[in-house]
């Protein structure tokens, strides 16, 4: 028992999060290493408090050990389920959670734990008086505004990230619909096919039918600050598929929100892919080998169902560098790009056949 101050019993501790009330005691969550008195693989501990003079230390309660220094935490309760949120200092720099039926743990990782995708980085939650719950974070600058730029420790603020929690205590994560609402004016848009085969239906559908190739094309539109909606139904999918996002004519130099089926994912790809040097002079076709950089290539994934015809809702933020993508009321990613693309978007299917239904552009 200690009284008045806090302090590390033999053990390193900073960082004071997640200060709740509970039950009639203040829970105080913090940072420490509990092996020696030295920054090290950050574990989260626990004191807890009747009066806020003695407090009683609980040790740690969670090691967080995919990441070096879990920090800018916070503890809320849903339901019948705790939640304790925090973002990971380490190559992932995201924001992920973890669920307990306690706020003593044991922590569990949900099958999606993420809340924004790579880059959505400190985040922090309120609750409105409907019972909703946001998150905002922000997406890191990069020196020079260049996609090869360093990536400062600061940036621009994401859009709010609203959060629902399922029946098996997962947080489904979706765009809010005040952010939705607030973009009223249509962008007429022309379909350009570049490969494959294609159909039109209206003036709001592209069919794309890839089966055994590949078919993809443009979404010719002007804006560079807009949001795209829509609906994408898999039919014949044995490959993968997809919306292309900032990208060039033979869609090798973009971003790829691609559904995989075999994987049964869907990810935020950062292409060029680059080569093999061994290759490099052989295959002139293809962008030089780069260094993909800290995210790597494949810059965010997580778990998704995709079955033939299953719709899958996708709403997608672009300003300008920043690009946020919403898919399925479930799943959220975030990244920046800075080159100027010569499209803004378009539609890829890679050995599939796919409609992408109800396509609105607003600004």
């Amino acid at each position: 028992m200690q009284k008045i101050h806090v302090k590390a019993n033999r053990h390193w501790m900073n960082d004071p999060n997640g200060f709740i009330y509970y039950k009639g005691k203040y829970h105080l969550f913090y940072q420490c290493f509990p092996y020696e008195a030295r920054w090290g693989r950050m574990h989260w501990a626990h004191v807890v408090s009747d009066d806020l003079v003695n407090w009683e230390y609980y040790g740690p309660l969670y090691s967080a050990g995919n990441t070096n220094c879990p920090e800018c935490s916070e503890m809320y309760k849903i339901g019948d389920t705790w939640y304790l949120s925090y973002s990971r200092f380490s190559e992932f720099v995201n924001t992920i959670y973890r669920t307990s039926k306690s706020p003593f743990g044991p922590w569990k990782k949900p099958k999606k734990d993420g809340i924004g995708g790579r880059r959505f980085y400190a985040a922090k939650s309120m609750q409105d008086d409907n019972g909703r719950r946001f998150y905002f974070a922000w997406a890191h600058d990069r020196a020079e505004n260049s996609d090869r730029g360093e990536w400062y420790w600061g940036g621009t603020f994401c859009i709010p990230h609203e959060v629902v929690a399922t029946a098996d205590g997962q947080l489904d994560v979706k765009l809010p619909e005040e952010y939705v609402n607030c973009f009223k004016e249509k962008v007429d848009w022309k379909y350009l096919p570049v490969m494959g085969e294609y159909k039109l239906y209206g003036d709001t559908t592209v069919e794309l039918d890839g089966c055994g190739t590949t078919s993809y094309g443009f979404l010719e539109q002007p804006e560079e600050k807009f949001l795209f909606t829509g609906t994408v139904i898999p039919k014949e999918a044995n490959d993968s598929f997809g919306i292309l996002l900032k990208s060039d004519w033979e869609a090798s130099g973009c971003l790829f929100l691609e559904f995989d089926v075999a994987m049964q994912r869907v990810s935020l790809l950062s292409l060029p892919m680059g080569v093999d040097p061994f290759w490099e002079q052989s295959c002139q076709a293809v962008p030089k080998a780069t260094e993909p950089g800290p995210d790597g290539v494949r810059v965010a994934e997580k778990t998704f169902e995709i079955k033939d015809g299953q719709a899958i809702d996708v709403k997608i933020s672009v300003d300008h560098d920043m690009v946020e993508v919403f898919v399925g009321e479930q799943v959220a990613f975030t990244y920046r790009i800075f080159r100027k693309p010569e499209y803004e978007i378009g539609l890829l299917a890679q050995d599939a056949k796919v409609e992408f239904a109800n396509i609105a552009i607003r600004k």
